[in-house]
């Protein structure tokens, strides 16, 4: 995050300036590292708490300060005056952030890694929380109708006969349920991260793989 007056939109931009940074955070890693690399020298001033660093920004104490994007967000929107700042779009590094599951327990695992997955198919097959009733299998609806109705992919996600939950120890139709109650990965994202939330950060890289982001689920079969 910079001060929306200053001309620093670049690494080498920051060459010969200070830069506030958390004490031990990846952030302030991933910066020395990304510095150390491009040959550039700048001036680190390390603070124990989110709070100092921010305080000292705002004092002028330091041209830029480095944290992780959706906490920027927060500080930057948080502010008095949000339109002082600029949040760099374009990220120092991209970091995967996965689950933390407890170690020895493969069904959990597979169960979580497979949901996260199906919550990415349901937005690459346009089902969400609002419309899932119309791909669900009808009464008394044939194996080959409904495939044909709704398709393979849909089916081999969400339905109680042909779906696939049971390979995972759980109901066939499972996904269902999980994006009838929580949306699929856009929906989410969009709750908690993106328009719907206060934050309002674009998916950028966390939007699916079609629409020039990382996201893109393991075949469901």
């Amino acid at each position: 995050m910079v001060d929306s007056s200053a001309k620093i939109a670049s690494l080498e931009d920051l060459e010969d300036t200070t830069v506030c940074t958390l004490a031990d955070s990846q952030s302030a890693q991933e910066l020395d590292a990304e510095m150390l690399w491009r040959d550039l020298g700048y001036d680190a001033v390390s603070f124990p708490t989110i709070a100092e660093m921010r305080a000292a920004f705002e004092d002028g104490r330091c041209v830029a300060q480095v944290l992780d994007r959706s906490l920027l967000e927060i500080i930057q929107q948080s502010s008095d005056n949000p339109g002082s700042s600029v949040v760099w779009p374009v990220p120092l590094t991209a970091q995967p952030i996965r689950p933390l599951l407890p170690y020895g327990d493969p069904q959990w695992k597979n169960i979580v890694d497979w949901t996260i997955w199906g919550l990415v198919e349901a937005e690459k097959l346009g089902i969400t929380s609002q419309n899932i009733g119309q791909f669900m299998r009808r009464t008394n609806e044939a194996d080959a109708a409904y495939g044909t109705r709704v398709g393979e992919s849909v089916a081999r996600l969400i339905d109680a006969q042909s779906g696939l939950g049971s390979s995972l120890g759980l109901t066939n139709g499972y996904m269902a349920q999980v994006i009838a109650e929580v949306g699929n990965y856009g929906e989410i994202y969009d709750r908690n991260l993106g328009p719907e939330s206060a934050l309002v950060i674009e998916r950028g890289l966390n939007a699916l793989w079609r629409d020039g982001g990382l996201m893109e689920a393991s075949a469901w079969r």
